[in-house]
């Protein structure tokens, strides 16, 4: 995805979808989205928050920016709201915790360890 640092043509940069929402899972912002805050709110604030507060920093461009939050609410958007993997079980904390250290190392296959079944990316439960 294109950013401009400090909103400056002379500032561009490039972040992959999938490092972006890595460093969003990690950061305070996303603890926002988890306390009620849109994800779309979260998102934009931490993309455009200073870096000395846990952002990037920059701007961009509106038609990147919804693929990317399409993308993110596809991924965490299922997890945080249901707790519910896809045979059904419940997710405790611990086990959404590790999910989402997953997504945050790009691995995008979930299990619960309830039943031993694994799935891809999207077949989660909403």
């Amino acid at each position: 995805m294109k950013l401009w640092r400090e909103n400056r043509l002379d500032q561009e940069w490039e972040l992959s979808e999938d490092e972006i929402l890595a460093r969003f899972i990690k950061s305070e912002h996303f603890n926002y989205y988890q306390k009620g805050w849109t994800l779309d709110r979260a998102l934009r604030a931490f993309i455009t928050a200073l870096e000395s507060e846990g952002g990037l920093n920059s701007v961009f461009e509106e038609d990147e920016y919804n693929i990317l939050l399409d993308k993110v609410d596809a991924l965490v958007y299922p997890l945080v709201t249901s707790r519910i993997c896809y045979c059904g079980h419940p997710l405790s904390e611990h086990t959404l915790n590790r999910l989402l250290s997953g997504i945050n190392a790009g691995k995008y296959v979930y299990h619960c360890g309830k039943c031993g079944t694994c799935w891809e990316q999207g077949i989660l439960r909403g």
